[in-house]
């Protein structure tokens, strides 16, 4: 498992897949973000929509959510078939679902909660403008080149492996809103490791 940051929804006007319209507020996503329990539901990573998501094969797991310039991020544990799928080109865009307020199985009844993160081959995703997925080597760290080799993986200690995901959820989050800065992304993902 790799931990990866990514945008999954973002403010504005929007209609679901049964056709009902919403008005999603830069707020909303920060109550999304907060409302965000791992310990009491981890949405799964899944491929497209599945109806029952215990059934449906996991790809990793939602570790938390973060709000940014409209956009809501999910910073989750990726498996590395997801990610070679990724990295591949065969899943280029995300969807995410989540329980409405008044859902019988949402884990914080009230407010929106996400259920799972579909990942899309050639269906493009109802949410348009999001970033393409990519899950690239993380930019802007000396360390991150792909021309470099290290063979030194387990050795390092947990602060440097903590660091080194720190660097790749800031990078990420940098690269999908360049309006963030290195810095402030690594705060950002700081809280979240």
């Amino acid at each position: 498992m790799t931990i990866r940051a990514f945008q999954c929804f973002s403010a504005g006007n929007h209609t679901d897949s049964k056709g009902r319209k919403g008005v999603y507020s830069h707020s909303d996503l920060v109550n999304m973000a907060a409302g965000f329990d791992p310990k009491r539901y981890r949405a799964p990573l899944v491929l497209g929509h599945p109806d029952d998501d215990r059934r449906a094969a996991s790809y990793g797991e939602t570790q938390g959510l973060l709000a940014l310039e409209g956009k809501l991020f999910a910073i989750a544990d990726v498996n590395d078939t997801l990610l070679g799928l990724v990295r591949r080109g065969s899943y280029k865009n995300v969807s995410s679902s989540f329980f409405p307020p008044n859902h019988p199985d949402n884990p914080r009844p009230g407010s929106y909660y996400l259920r799972h993160i579909g990942f899309l081959g050639s269906v493009p995703p109802a949410v348009k403008g999001m970033e393409p997925l990519a899950f690239a080597m993380p930019r802007g760290f000396a360390h991150a080149s792909p021309l470099t080799v290290s063979f030194s993986e387990r050795c390092r200690s947990t602060a440097q492996r903590r660091t080194d995901n720190i660097r790749t959820i800031a990078s990420d989050l940098h690269a999908a809103s360049p309006g963030t800065t290195l810095v402030r992304a690594a705060m950002h993902a700081e809280r979240f490791l």
